[in-house]
């Protein structure tokens, strides 16, 4: 019986609530700023003293 209940209660409402939509948004949002914050470590790391960084496995000219 809670089963059918809450069944229901899940039904009745739309997907496009905040109450579902606002925690998809967040961690999609945390998850491409800390994405996006790990490149730019890796690449301050890959290039020290101002140098570019390089392609490991590509020859350089």
């Amino acid at each position: 019986m809670n089963f059918i209940v809450n069944l229901g209660s899940f039904l009745s409402h739309p997907i496009f609530t905040p109450y579902y939509i606002v925690p998809i948004a967040m961690l999609s949002l945390w998850s491409t700023a800390f994405a996006w914050l790990m490149q730019q470590e890796q690449a301050r790391q890959a290039a020290p003293l101002g140098r570019e960084p390089t392609s490991l496995g590509v020859p350089s000219r």
